[in-house]
């Protein structure tokens, strides 16, 4: 089969690429029949009018296909074995990070994550609560700066754990 090849901006690309999902199609779809059209070929022309408006699946995902060259596919499986992802779960999770600016973590550093951020903030609580009991007790100077000192400590965990964080949305940053 004879293939076209047709240079368009970047814009009108989006735009007609907006077409073509409006109708259901794929790209290359839409394209033959809009070329079918336009040498008259009315039966196969007629499959445009008929399709239905696209909408976007709402309540579960869809697959997707993607092809990528052997290099680029040995730089995501490395990437991808490196956050403990398969291939496809890190590729779903870069297109999430980049359609809500949301983190993505693998399920085990997710699990991770909040289990210690809970348990510091169960931490930080007693703590607080010892301080006060220390305080209403008046009891000694000692023990109160022990327990700030303490919580000062669960402070600098609570940072880095929100430098580890933060790391995982500069993994996932444009331009890595």
């Amino acid at each position: 089969m004879p293939a076209f090849k047709v240079n368009v901006s970047e814009d009108l690309a989006k735009a007609f690429d907006r077409l073509a999902r409006s109708h259901g199609r794929a790209r290359s779809k839409m394209l033959r029949g809009i070329i079918e059209q336009a040498v008259g070929d009315e039966p196969k022309a007629a499959v445009l009018t008929r399709a239905p408006p696209y909408a976007p699946p709402t309540g579960r995902s869809i697959k997707v296909r993607v092809y990528l060259a052997c290099d680029d596919a040995d730089w995501v499986e490395g990437e991808a074995l490196e956050m403990g992802l398969t291939r496809s779960s890190w590729i779903a999770a870069l297109v999430h990070h980049r359609a809500t600016l949301k983190p993505r973590f693998s399920r085990e550093g997710e699990l991770a994550l909040i289990a210690v951020h809970t348990d510091l903030r169960r931490i930080r609580l007693e703590v607080a609560g010892l301080r006060t009991v220390c305080q209403s007790l008046d009891l000694a100077d000692p023990q109160t700066s022990v327990l700030q000192e303490f919580d000062q400590e669960l402070s600098k965990h609570m940072r880095a754990l929100r430098a580890a964080f933060e790391g995982n949305l500069a993994y996932w940053a444009v331009g890595r």
